[in-house]
């Protein structure tokens, strides 16, 4: 095959690539293109040196450094000339995938990181999401709740944590408004509250499915820490859950009364237990 000369850039075009570099800053149309295809030429460079260096034999007629070199020059533009033909096809890939960024999708430091939320979800205005003041805002919601459970308070906390990612991604109603769910409590037929309906990853057989569920939303966090006291109180399936005390008692306990779909989860919860801002939270309304 020859080399176009005429159209292909030149490997040592130094110039072209801090043109090219210019261009990208200034968001030019094009620079995209162009930057794909420098990296693919410059895969297809070293996948050439490597087929050539692989095939070479010591001691031969006419090695030399000189030929080496020209050689590796040669290699080089023919990658150039190769990139700017079609390729491989990296440089288009490269280029459909930078064009559309697939969607952010939380980390999971909370259900919602095991339930994989995004859309729906906003930090509360009222919710702070430092976890130094989230736990400063929370603890006083929690300790009726926590005594009526017999749980640590600081419990109640960790998992508003978990659920919420300390109050980045707390689900809102399609106005705007958070729903103020702290615990990730699901809408069924007998709630008579508001609802919002998000998509969720949910476990079933070790196989994460993604799907759209409705969750209870309420007026207020006290609100929803009331009713999460009596979602658990209330319900046959977590009352094994009640007196455990708190830490990795309360974190198993959740496990395997099933509350979240998530095989990590009171793994999840242990850690957040563990970090400075709740491990030495008081049981009592003191200040730690």
């Amino acid at each position: 095959m020859s080399i176009d000369t005429a159209n292909v850039a030149s490997f040592a075009d130094l110039a072209g690539l801090s043109a090219l570099r210019r261009r990208a800053a200034k968001g030019e149309e094009g620079s995209l293109e162009e930057a794909a295809r420098q990296f693919e030429a410059l895969l297809l460079g070293q996948m050439l040196r490597q087929m050539r260096d692989s095939q070479k034999v010591e001691g031969g007629l006419f090695d030399s450094p000189a030929l080496d070199q020209y050689q590796q020059m040669m290699d080089q533009q023919l990658a150039q000339d190769l990139s700017r033909r079609g390729g491989i096809g990296l440089a288009r890939f490269i280029v459909r995938q930078m064009s559309n960024p697939p969607e952010p999708q939380s980390t999971d430091e909370g259900k919602m990181a095991a339930t994989g939320m995004g859309q729906g979800r906003e930090a509360a205005p009222e919710l702070p999401q430092e976890p130094e003041a989230f736990v400063h805002t929370l603890l006083p919601l929690a300790r009726p709740a926590a005594e009526r459970l017999g749980v640590e308070p600081a419990a109640l906390v960790a998992q508003a944590a978990l659920e919420t990612g300390w109050g980045r991604h707390v689900m809102r109603l399609p106005d705007g408004r958070s729903s103020h769910n702290l615990f990730g409590i699901k809408a069924g037929p007998d709630w008579q509250g508001e609802r919002v309906r998000v998509p969720t990853l949910e476990y079933r057989d070790g196989i994460a499915r993604r799907e759209m569920a409705e969750f209870r939303a309420y007026p207020d966090l006290e609100a929803a820490f009331n009713d999460y006291a009596d979602f658990i109180s209330g319900s046959p399936r977590y009352r094994a859950m009640l007196e455990a005390g708190g830490g990795r008692a309360w974190a198993e306990a959740l496990q395997r009364a099933g509350y979240a779909t998530d095989p990590q989860y009171a793994e999840k919860l242990v850690a957040i237990l563990q970090r400075p801002e709740l491990k030495n939270v008081p049981d009592d309304g003191s200040e730690a």
